[in-house]
């Protein structure tokens, strides 16, 4: 019972890309993967179960098997820049000029398909630190917890962050079908942003005796933050990067230092500014789209 899910699977998602293979060719790998099973969590191939006639895939005839057919794969010129251009779209940009994924496939090509090899050239490539490739993919939801976490100091057990993570579409190791979790713009939903939302405003008032906590005196006394230059300075560096739009810039600055009714006052560090403008601080902050990107 040749599985020809797993052979359109293979071919369609993971090397070579629709429009590269025939519906023969699915019918011929998944006869090839035959006798190929997992138990407990491991590969084991039973032989009595394997198809051992000869297939053709791609033009190739032979008793081909699984691992036969993976170099098969390999080995057309759509693998590289399929596999090229998936990973360029994953930390660069989406839609890749051609001439930057005929690059790295040749890299990938001829470093006999070393993803190490391949990470080096798109990490070294000049259009990887181009204006197009600057915040052009959004954070998935692990990224932009574990951003927050490591960035801040957030003490928490874990369990808090896992709650949201589903509330903002990405449980890890869980992905919702085998192709993964589609990313890009999906990731803020008008659902999932707010998800985002929530789980910063729980580790930012959740209290010091909550599972997740950002220690906002501590990273003041830490850092001896005590203006709201130097307040605002460190935060917007720690969060995005330095690099947020004067405007923006200038509505934080006025809102740190603004009374209840909103009409400037003498900005005095005590419990209160701490509590209430410090958080919402970075709370706008992490709610601005510069934050949502990489």
């Amino acid at each position: 019972k040749p599985n020809e899910n797993f052979a359109r699977e293979l071919m369609e998602l993971f090397t070579i890309g629709i429009g590269n293979y025939s519906e023969a060719d699915v019918r011929e790998t998944a006869r090839a993967f035959t006798g190929w099973f997992q138990r407990n969590g491991e590969f084991v191939f039973d032989r009595a179960q394997h198809d051992t006639g000869p297939k053709t895939v791609l033009g190739y005839t032979g008793a081909w098997n699984g691992d036969e057919i993976v170099d098969i794969l390999l080995r057309q010129p759509a693998a590289g820049r399929f596999i090229a251009r998936k990973l360029w779209s994953a930390f660069a940009y989406p839609n890749p000029e051609d001439e930057v994924v005929d690059a790295i496939a040749a890299v990938f090509n001829e470093s006999s398909y070393s993803i190490r090899a391949v990470m080096r050239a798109i990490f070294t490539h000049p259009a990887f630190y181009s204006e197009r490739a600057y915040r052009a993919v959004v954070k998935s939801p692990v990224e932009f917890v574990t951003g927050f976490v490591r960035a801040l100091g957030v003490t928490t057990d874990g369990n808090v962050v896992n709650a949201y993570l589903g509330a903002m579409g990405q449980i890890p190791l869980n992905p919702p079908n085998v192709a993964g979790w589609p990313g890009g713009a999906t990731w803020i939903s008008t659902s999932a942003l707010i998800a985002r939302y929530n789980f910063v405003n729980q580790a930012l008032r959740g209290g010091p005796d909550q599972p997740t906590h950002v220690n906002v005196a501590g990273l003041l006394n830490g850092h001896g933050l005590t203006t709201p230059d130097a307040i605002l300075d460190f935060f917007v560096d720690v969060m995005v990067d330095g690099d947020l739009p004067d405007d923006k810039r200038r509505a934080l600055a006025g809102y740190l230092i603004a009374r209840d009714d909103g009409t400037p006052g003498p900005f005095t560090l005590d419990e209160r500014t701490i509590d209430k403008k410090v958080r919402g601080l970075i709370y706008l902050l992490a709610t601005t789209p510069e934050y949502q990107l990489n």
